[in-house]
């Protein structure tokens, strides 16, 4: 299991450092509430699982979420996978409203 790990963040690393560090920095600084609804406490129900309460929480300094229902957590270019089903340079594409 662990070397499935390694080799996810392997290729998650090598993805994005084949994408213009300038464009992944501007879709990074994209504040993920423009797309997740949260809550006075920061807290929303997870986008990677069906959740009945919400267990997953934002970060606003770091621009993050984490729930801590499944235990997932991104960035909002993460979340945009997620929620519209694209690859990276499709997530970019859309926070940069290209």
């Amino acid at each position: 299991k662990l070397s499935e790990v390694t080799r996810a963040i392997k290729y998650f690393t090598a993805k994005r450092h084949q994408v213009d560090q300038g464009r992944l920095a501007r879709a990074k600084s994209v504040p993920i509430p423009q797309f997740i609804g949260f809550d006075k406490s920061n807290t929303a129900r997870c986008i990677w699982h069906q959740d009945k309460s919400p267990s997953m929480h934002y970060y606003e300094k770091q621009n993050r979420v984490k729930c801590f229902g499944c235990d997932k957590m991104g960035d909002v270019i993460d979340v945009i996978q997620q929620l519209r089903h694209v690859n990276l340079s499709e997530a970019i594409k859309i926070l940069l409203n290209e």
